[in-house]
């Protein structure tokens, strides 16, 4: 979307972003598949796994061993736009690539590259933007922290197909979220598949089984029938990255604002480029990228 404006739409995504930082389960599989050949372990044995494992993707989320380009496609109702965007650690740019299947329009194309140019010259919008995302994260932070106290888990099998490992995840009626931001995980039930070989999440299936009131940035209420899936994909270079995300939600924000999400994102051609990138060389980068326009 143009415009660092922060619309409805714009926060509908943070919702999006949300769900699946809530749903983003990193199950160490090696570990638990090898005491699943022995016996079956004891609710309270996974619980400590997942408290170890919680740590574990904080750890991780902080510390990237690799940066990369790829090509975002996000459909909404009505409406599809795709983007080549690129993240190193200053924050995430992105450039409009397609509308609806259509090369963008002249206009929408010279918009973009003025705010890439805006960002680019100015350390104040960096700074705003870094601040941003710190924020965000530190959110998704509180998050993974409270995901091993407010779930129960469970082992339901392993995929014949693929050699995933299945687990079930439902709300553990015990857990009493110290914030606004976890509480959205008191309304969370599912399943997950866990890569054994990697001790990675390819798949998250999950729905909205109570109401829950939340704060992501901004008051929110859900109500339940929401549904969310999260896929992830295995790169060449062995990363995890996401490759869907398809949430749909219904609720209210700030008390009175009809909440409605129904939004599919595909993630696709991810590219490694340096850790070291700037943010002014990824704007460049974007720049320099073939973008038709004028259609």
């Amino acid at each position: 979307m143009d415009g660092d404006s922060y619309t409805a739409a714009r926060w509908g995504r943070r919702v999006s972003c949300a769900i699946a930082a809530a749903c983003w389960m990193l199950l160490p599989a090696g570990a638990f598949c090898r005491a699943l050949s022995k016996n079956e372990p004891a609710p309270v044995d996974v619980q400590k796994l997942m408290r170890n494992a919680a740590r574990n993707q904080i750890e991780s989320m902080n510390n990237h061993a690799r940066m990369y380009q790829y090509v975002h496609q996000e459909i909404t109702s009505g409406s599809e736009e795709t983007t080549l965007e690129v993240e190193p650690s200053a924050g995430m740019v992105s450039r409009l690539t397609e509308v609806d299947g259509h090369p963008p329009s002249e206009k929408r194309c010279r918009r973009n590259l003025a705010r890439l140019d805006r960002i680019a010259s100015s350390p104040r919008l960096q700074r705003s933007r870094l601040k941003d995302q710190q924020s965000e994260t530190a959110r998704r932070e509180q998050l993974f922290q409270a995901i091993p106290d407010a779930f129960i888990f469970t082992y339901a099998g392993t995929d014949k197909s693929t050699g995933w490992v299945k687990v079930n995840y439902r709300p553990n009626p015990d857990f009493h979220p110290s914030s606004r931001v976890g509480a959205v995980l008191t309304g969370l039930a599912g399943v997950m598949w866990v890569d054994p070989s990697t001790e990675h999440v390819a798949r998250i299936d999950g729905r909205v089984i109570r109401p829950v009131t939340f704060g992501w940035g901004i008051l929110a209420k859900l109500y339940p029938g929401g549904r969310y899936q999260l896929e992830q994909q295995r790169l060449p270079d062995g990363d995890w990255e996401l490759a869907k995300l398809d949430v749909h939600l219904h609720g209210t924000m700030l008390v009175v604002k009809k909440l409605n999400v129904n939004m599919t994102e595909i993630y696709k051609s991810y590219q490694e480029v340096g850790r070291n990138l700037t943010l002014p060389a990824a704007v460049e980068m974007l720049k320099r990228a073939r973008v038709n326009c004028g259609g």
